[in-house]
């Protein structure tokens, strides 16, 4: 933490350090001279002189000087050039960040530095492509990460025109929505089409890529509607993505659920356990339903376990309503790390009648390794 502080903060640190020293000795220094010159003054006209030192108004004084106050004459006026230094530094570097913007085009602009947000600003960046990163949180630990691999980061609320405008989106190439939150990601998107559309953005500039991350499927589907979608006469193009289900796919296209291929006369059931119902373990379920389409016809069997599986389950019934009637699905309430809950996950996947699977969900990804009895057996979707 330390270190941290001292890495973000070292110029401000060493002048304020300059300053409490030149203060400190500054006092002292004016205390002793009129000690020896006889003459009474208060602590405040003492402290008073003593901040005049900075702005080189009190420091000339006849006689004996002390040495404390000669040392003082000297680091006050490096601790006041010292902070106008800095403050001109961050001055211009502000404007340097300003002046590459005025000149970035055909670039991704990256709304979010989130883990995921991070990753598509490392993977551009690899490609050769521009980028200008959009984070909202000025205290984010990941801009400076982002600014060292080479992106022109931009502080502010994405779904504000004045910060899509700073961060040029009527000339990117693509934009990439993938904030936290749904709504965040569409109204980014409504947002850019906006200036795109003032700006009458021409064909000579290609057609603007937007890509929106939306968890909710309700939300999706009824953004399909916005005239962001149905206009085609603008020069863009909008592709939904869930990170959640594309890791999915990515987990089943490598393990798939009848990873010992079931025949029309196998006689077992394909069993998914999945641990965890948040956005993850939901995407799991949906994505394993798409997939689980068997020679043998038998449905597949889910138990799904969490904490609160039971109001999962209604959630659940509320988005997809033919949920119950494409699988056998149970929905148990467990604790992630009671020694129970992996005595109930041993017991559920035994027996030869079931050919199972089983996903950890947990939302941190240290947690879901160590929770895996036996990695040939048990799948993660981080991994």
């Amino acid at each position: 933490m330390a270190r941290a502080l001292w890495t973000d903060y070292r110029e401000w640190i060493a002048t304020l350090s300059l300053g409490f020293a030149a203060l400190a000795l500054g006092y002292i220094g004016f205390a002793k001279y009129f000690d020896a010159t006889g003459e009474t003054r208060s602590h405040l006209d003492i402290m008073y002189l003593a901040w005049q030192l900075f702005t080189l108004e009190s420091g000339g004084v006849s006689g004996t000087v002390p040495t404390e106050l000669e040392i003082a004459r000297v680091l006050a006026p490096l601790a006041t050039a010292s902070a106008a230094l800095s403050v001109l530094l961050l001055f211009l570097r502000e404007q340097a960040r300003k002046l590459k913007l005025v000149f970035v085009h055909n670039h991704v602009i990256v709304c979010g530095l989130g883990r995921t947000g991070v990753q598509i600003v490392e993977e551009c960046l690899c490609e050769g492509l521009r980028v200008v990163a959009v984070e909202e949180d000025g205290e984010c630990g990941t801009l400076d990460y982002c600014r060292e691999l080479g992106a022109i980061v931009v502080v502010g609320d994405a779904t504000k025109g004045t910060v899509l405008l700073a961060a040029r989106a009527d000339c990117a190439r693509a934009l990439v929505a993938i904030c936290g939150n749904d709504g965040a990601n569409i109204q980014i998107a409504m947002t850019a089409n906006d200036i795109v559309r003032e700006r009458a953005r021409s064909a000579s500039k290609g057609e603007l890529l937007y890509y929106v991350q939306v968890m909710n499927y309700s939300m999706a589907t009824l953004f399909k509607e916005h005239p962001l979608l149905t206009d085609s006469s603008d020069y863009h193009s909008v592709h939904f993505f869930n990170a959640y289900e594309n890791a999915v796919r990515q987990l089943f296209h490598s393990r798939p659920i009848d990873r010992e291929p079931i025949v029309p006369e196998d006689g077992r059931q394909a069993h998914l356990i999945v641990l965890g119902i948040g956005q993850m373990g939901e995407s799991v379920i949906v994505q394993a339903l798409k997939l689980a389409h068997f020679a043998n016809g038998i449905p597949l069997k889910i138990t799904a376990l969490d904490r609160i599986a039971t109001r999962r389950e209604k959630s659940l019934a509320v988005r997809h309503a033919n949920l119950e009637k494409v699988c056998d699905i149970a929905f148990e309430d467990v604790e992630f790390d009671n020694s129970e809950t992996l005595d109930r996950i041993k017991a559920l996947a035994s027996g030869d009648s079931t050919l199972t699977s089983i996903v950890i969900c947990s939302d941190d990804d240290a947690r879901s390794v160590l929770w895996q009895p036996g990695r040939e057996n048990c799948q993660d979707p981080g991994q």
